[in-house]
């Protein structure tokens, strides 16, 4: 059996475009084995992350800082329905870790929208522009 030279990770939309569904919705969806995630009224399945992500329930208001790990079957959607939603909501800084490129991409959020404020490829050290005196180095989070 040979191995496929890369695996592709795809969300699938579940609910006619129609269709809208609410917070409440979501949390009456039975735990299981699937992921699912809400944004703008509609549910989709996505594909387990291939790093861990943490969990937390009940979270009200939006957070400063938001960080997305790009999957190439979902880098779309986050780039743009996702980014539309997290500037709505006010999110001051976004970063778009892309683990193909091997970089992060920061938007911060100017007037409603979240624009690239800079791109910070292996061998440079990313500046936080709202999380004063934070640097990271790259080529920590990308070995």
């Amino acid at each position: 059996m040979t191995k496929p030279d890369s695996v592709r990770e795809v969300a699938t939309e579940y609910l006619a475009p129609s269709l809208r569904l609410t917070y409440d919705d979501y949390c009456q969806i039975p735990p299981g084995h699937q992921r699912y995630e809400l944004i703008g009224g509609v549910l989709r399945v996505v594909p387990s992350p291939s790093v861990a992500h943490h969990k937390e329930a009940n979270i009200w208001g939006a957070p400063d800082l938001v960080v997305e790990v790009l999957s190439p079957g979902t880098a779309g959607w986050d780039r743009k329905i996702k980014c539309q939603t997290y500037a709505r909501f006010g999110i001051r800084e976004l970063w778009l870790a892309d683990p193909e490129s091997r970089s992060i991409e920061v938007a911060t959020l100017k007037d409603g929208d979240l624009s690239t404020a800079g791109v910070y490829p292996l061998g440079s050290t990313l500046v936080s522009p709202i999380l004063p005196g934070f640097e990271l180095n790259i080529d920590t989070v990308f070995p």
